[in-house]
């Protein structure tokens, strides 16, 4: 997240994913002595800090780059997503300036950028086979990341997209999965559907660890 400080330095701050949704036209003073850190307004925990926890001037003037990447990691996996309460450190002043978005100045206007950064979990296919006898690969969860190009490998409503669409990518080196250890199970018959739901009634369903 990059955020204006203004034109003069300020002190450090924290930011709080809140606990709390706002109300339209809920303010600080709203709030019984602001919101505070406790559990229940705003996580006891900050998800990032800037500068230093002293009242003197320690975050330099200009644009203020903020990374939240745990922030958007727990909303991505379904904790409610109502912003950040930037709190001060104790002992210091209110922090920086914060400029809205329509400030005149776009390099001081705050904004929300994300990137997305592939990492060595990711493994090139060398071939695809499906449903191949014997019990010993991995198998295909289903779930796809496609380029619109590969729309062009469908070339009519009967191509069986597991096979000539994606065998032709895995031998062209443009197939890459993502290896899963973890607890999977297919549902598939009731059978599969009654086992599952008795795995989250006793409570020790895998997923929900």
């Amino acid at each position: 997240m990059h955020r204006g400080v203004g034109r003069i330095p300020g002190s450090g701050l924290r930011l709080h994913r809140m606990r709390s949704p706002w109300a339209d036209g809920a303010t600080w003073n709203g709030w019984a002595n602001g919101v505070q850190p406790d559990g229940r307004e705003a996580n006891l925990a900050a998800d990032a800090t800037v500068g230093a926890a002293s009242a003197g001037a320690n975050v330099p003037a200009g644009p203020l780059k903020i990374d939240v990447t745990s922030s958007v990691r727990a909303w991505a996996t379904g904790e409610p997503n109502w912003g950040w309460a930037l709190l001060p450190f104790p002992g210091g002043t209110n922090g920086i300036t914060n400029l809205t978005t329509i400030f005149g100045l776009p390099l001081e206007s705050p904004s929300v950028q994300l990137a997305l950064f592939l990492t060595s979990v990711l493994t090139l296919v060398q071939r695809f086979i499906e449903k191949p006898p014997g019990d010993n690969g991995l198998i295909n969860g289903g779930f796809f990341v496609l380029q619109p190009s590969v729309l062009k490998r469908i070339e009519a409503d009967e191509t069986i997209f597991e096979q000539g669409p994606l065998e032709g990518l895995a031998h062209d080196d443009q197939l890459a999965a993502f290896p899963h250890d973890g607890f999977w199970a297919a549902m598939d018959t009731l059978r599969d559907k009654n086992h599952l739901e008795a795995l989250w009634a006793s409570g020790e369903a895998p997923w929900r660890r």
